[in-house]
């Protein structure tokens, strides 16, 4: 099985923090070292994505799972499909197949905390 995964609207900013949560956090009052802060924090945040290999802002996204033997049943029952991103956040899933939107909690269950 694999996916393709489609960022559809994006975070509006990939910083982990606010540049006013740090210089409230170092005693800062001027503004003098906000273009310096603001790098550090963009460096950091990037530095911290990269280390634990996942996103962690809220972005909207699409995941498209293609099967690799679509007549191949899968022993005990259906697998689990494993989203690329989780949690799943406010908002709604939708999930069709084949065209055909199917009904959560009739056709399919998920599980937002764990992205399944």
């Amino acid at each position: 099985m694999y996916s393709i995964l489609t960022v559809t609207t994006a975070a509006t900013s990939y910083d982990l923090t606010e540049l006013s949560d740090v210089k409230d956090e170092l005693g800062i009052k001027d503004d003098a070292s906000d273009s310096i802060l603001g790098r550090y924090i963009s460096s950091a945040s990037l530095a911290a994505m990269q280390y634990c290999n996942r996103t962690f802002l809220v972005e909207t996204l699409s995941e498209q799972f293609f099967a690799d033997h679509p007549n191949r049943m899968v022993r005990g029952g259906v697998k689990v499909l494993q989203l690329a991103r989780w949690p799943l956040v406010a908002g709604s899933t939708i999930v069709t197949e084949d065209g055909a939107l199917l009904v959560e909690n009739t056709d399919y269950l998920v599980d937002k905390t764990n992205g399944q």
